[in-house]
């Protein structure tokens, strides 16, 4: 078993993010698509797939595995293109970026 369903609550909580950023997470979405492009996040998300998916060694030695990966990879894009959505939606209303 590992350590993140041995110590389950604590990691079913941000671990990240700091006080300012948990009372703020638009913010946390501001800096991330500042550093990186919604097309960037694909190729990198995809590429880290790709040699995923190629490798036989533990935890993708197994098609379940490696299906449980393109699935989550899928959902992670979605849920990065919908902060992405709100970003845009946020500024697009003229609603300020928090502390500036």
């Amino acid at each position: 078993m590992s350590h993140f369903a041995d110590q389950s609550t604590l990691y079913n909580q941000p671990l990240l993010l700091s006080k300012e950023q948990i009372q703020d997470p638009f913010g946390v979405i501001d800096e991330f698509f500042w550093d990186y492009h919604l097309g960037d996040v694909r190729l990198m998300e995809l590429d880290k797939t790709e040699t995923c998916l190629i490798s036989e060694e533990h935890p993708f030695c197994e098609a379940k595995n490696r299906a449980d990966l393109l699935y989550y990879q899928k959902k992670l894009v979605t849920l990065l293109e919908a902060a992405y959505v709100i970003r845009q939606q946020r500024a697009s209303f003229g609603m300020p970026k928090e502390g500036g």
